[in-house]
């Protein structure tokens, strides 16, 4: 008996130590003015600005979780620099995120997405695909 007690209490300490996991939060905005030249509603572009700011809040999670690789070119003419290209890309499958609250700013210009995710569930997904 008092093994399999042992044992019970063994498998739920591991099971609650697997379920503390950090959370990771990204926030995100789009511009509502971006779709100002359209012929939409003001709906129509809340709901546009609010899928581009939950992609926007995707890619600041992935970047601040993966990183991000940054390269760049200088093109400089008779000592003088002439154009600046700097490029930046993050790569990475991600799921289980969760969307934490989304809305107008105050000044209802744009929209902000907060999106959040388990780190460990975000870990296992990056290392499968990388």
């Amino acid at each position: 008996m008092r093994k399999h007690f042992a044992a019970l209490a063994l498998l739920a300490a591991a099971a609650l130590a697997g379920c503390s996991s950090e959370i990771i939060r990204a926030t995100g905005t789009a511009p509502l003015d971006a779709y100002e030249n359209r012929n939409l509603s003001v709906m129509q572009k809340v709901q546009l600005a609010k899928r581009a700011a939950l992609i926007d809040a995707q890619r600041n999670l992935l970047e601040e979780y993966a990183g991000t690789v940054l390269s760049s070119q200088t093109e400089v003419k008779n000592f003088v620099a002439e154009n600046d290209y700097i490029i930046t890309s993050s790569k990475g499958l991600i799921r289980g995120v969760h969307r934490e609250s989304d809305g107008l700013t105050p000044d209802q210009r744009a929209v902000v997405v907060e999106v959040w995710a388990r780190q460990s569930e975000f870990e296992a997904e990056l290392k499968k695909h990388w």
